[in-house]
């Protein structure tokens, strides 16, 4: 079986945990893991998770990583609404909604602009 990188030499995965033993965390956990990963080489960071609320903090964040050519990826969300869900819907950063067999918008994807 081949992934749709089927040479991955010089390809280097970064796991960064941003959740807590209870599985909560905060947007902070989430700034740092990002910061963690741009500090280590990442050029792509792809996140599946997200957050109604908006922070000055995060967007300056990922305004800054655009700007240095860091492509960051975020879930839309799961709530099958227009509801914003953060990092997604900041402007710098590519938000990702899910589709179904019929290459449809899946009815627990979130959708915006």
């Amino acid at each position: 079986m081949v992934g749709v990188i089927p040479n991955t030499e010089g390809i280097c995965l970064m796991i960064a945990q941003v959740f807590d033993e209870r599985g909560e965390n905060s947007d902070s956990f989430i700034d740092e893991a990002v910061e963690w990963c741009a500090d280590n080489g990442a050029r792509v960071i792809n996140m599946s998770l997200g957050t109604t609320v908006s922070h000055k903090e995060s967007k300056e964040l990922y305004n800054k990583l655009w700007e240095e050519g860091i492509i960051v990826v975020a879930a839309a969300g799961n709530s099958g609404s227009s509801v914003k869900a953060y990092p997604a819907s900041y402007d710098d950063v590519i938000s990702v909604s899910a589709v179904d067999e019929l290459n449809e918008l899946a009815v627990f994807s979130s959708f915006n602009k």
